[in-house]
């Protein structure tokens, strides 16, 4: 009898191991960690994670010094991941590379920022040679300026108990200083997450550790304005103050487009793919935060036309 049952499951598990063999790379494509994880309704967010107490301003002076301060980047060029994502400067110290977060929104309803042994914290990750950079830690943590959290020992959360209510929340993304090699930078807030909209993530972000190194990024090659095409799109205001809208005007001009921002200096700045035109319907292209005031080139590609306009910053 037990000589039957145990040829029966040998039969059954040797007709599994092609079905094992399908479903393996299915398993693996998928995060199942997220297939799992608990996320509780807002009444039942408000009892799991009570409100943080707010810190005295002096806590930060408290820290303790983590190097000499080399380089700060006020304007940092990167590609904007999110409406309300924004890099607002980066530190370099001899011993650290330091991001300066902002996530700004008119429409709150919780924030979470994850701490290195979190679930999905921060890293780096080098554009040219896919190295990565683990988060050493995050400090200063603030919502409406007011300091929640000198150094994270935990992930930290934010709930919003006012609907409709502006909230604007900052802190420091601490790495390694970065090796001299590297030139260019995606955060990315947790793995498998690059396409994660409500995930913190910033792209292409231009590694400047002097006021002169950013001259030694490799530019491509600027692309000449087509003056007989300049009709086909309506791209206004002009100059602007972050905010473009493009338009179609002729037939030929409708469907997908790609943009892309460049510099006078020929320096690619920003890619939007697959924005959709048609006649009379705007569409909005914002200009990313920190850039600086001045003249842009626009590149409109689309239908196997290529377009190119300038656009004043200011």
């Amino acid at each position: 009898m037990n000589i039957s049952y145990l040829l029966i499951f040998c039969l059954a598990f040797s007709a599994l191991l092609p079905l094992k063999a399908q479903i393996e790379p299915v398993l693996d494509a998928v995060d199942l960690e997220d297939m799992f994880v608990y996320k509780p309704s807002p009444v039942q967010y408000k009892k799991i994670y009570q409100p943080l107490s707010p810190l005295p301003d002096e806590a930060m002076d408290k820290l303790p010094a983590f190097g000499k301060l080399l380089y700060t980047d006020e304007k940092p060029l990167y590609q904007e991941w999110n409406k309300g994502y924004i890099v607002d400067k980066i530190e370099y110290f001899d011993t650290r590379t330091v991001v300066h977060f902002r996530f700004s929104t008119p429409d709150l309803l919780s924030i979470v920022y994850f701490h290195k042994n979190g679930y999905k914290p921060w890293f780096l990750r080098d554009v040219k040679t896919k190295d990565e950079f683990p988060l050493l830690e995050v400090r200063n943590v603030r919502l409406n300026k007011v300091l929640y959290a000198d150094i994270m020992k935990n992930d930290v959360h934010f709930f919003n108990y006012e609907e409709n209510s502006k909230q604007e929340s900052t802190c420091e993304v601490h790495f390694a200083a970065l090796p001299k090699s590297v030139k260019k930078v995606h955060l990315i807030e947790g793995h498998k997450r690059e396409n994660w909209t409500n995930h913190f993530n910033a792209f292409n972000i231009v590694i400047k550790r002097s006021d002169n190194e950013i001259v030694k990024v490799k530019d491509e090659k600027l692309p000449e304005i087509n003056e007989s095409k300049k009709d086909l799109y309506k791209v206004y205001p002009n100059p602007t103050k972050g905010m473009i809208s493009i338009q179609a005007l002729e037939e030929e001009a409708e469907g997908k487009v790609t943009l892309q921002l460049y510099g006078l200096g020929g320096k690619l700045i920003l890619i939007q793919p697959n924005l959709m035109l048609t006649i009379g319907e705007a569409q909005p292209f914002e200009l990313p935060a920190q850039l600086a005031d001045g003249q842009y080139v626009l590149r409109i590609l689309g239908n196997g036309i290529t377009t190119v306009q300038l656009v004043l910053a200011k």
